[in-house]
């Protein structure tokens, strides 16, 4: 279940936008055979984001998206049994002032930014890492982009 906190609702997408995407991530989710699991999708400003990427990535600026896992350390995902209950994977905290300035540079839709954004921290939180090496970050941008376009086909 991807559960969504608009914290932040000075954007212009559809509440039947968010569940489509939402509804997407959930397939991304189940394509990794996870069966049961949460997922916390939260919109801020880039004040917030600024915040958490000083404090736990020691970036004193914002960024677009920043995910944070509730399963990753010693124990690691293969540690649990997601059959029998719901495990809380993490948080994708999306900047939605960055969003917004991104999709204006990039030409593209803010939906399409938001699906990308949110495709992008879902992964993180499966595990992918673009930062590890460059062999890392092909996988995951390839990836990324594959469930982006498959997504955006269902528009």
């Amino acid at each position: 279940m991807i559960y969504v906190f608009p914290e932040y609702e000075n954007f212009d997408i559809s509440q039947e936008y968010i569940e489509g995407l939402t509804d997407f991530m959930d397939k991304i989710l189940k394509d990794f055979e996870m069966k049961n699991y949460a997922v916390n999708l939260v919109f801020c400003d880039d004040e917030f984001i600024k915040e958490l990427n000083k404090k736990y990535r020691g970036v004193s600026k914002p960024t677009d998206v920043l995910s944070f896992s509730q399963i990753e350390g010693e124990a690691g995902m293969d540690d649990f049994d997601f059959a029998d209950e719901e495990i809380v994977l993490g948080d994708i905290i999306i900047s939605v002032d960055t969003m917004k300035s991104q999709a204006k540079k990039e030409k593209v839709p803010l939906t399409e930014e938001l699906a990308r954004l949110s495709i992008h921290g879902l992964l993180h939180l499966l595990g992918f890492d673009h930062e590890k090496s460059e062999d890392d970050a092909c996988e995951m941008f390839e990836l990324q982009e594959k469930y982006l376009e498959e997504f955006l086909k269902l528009e």
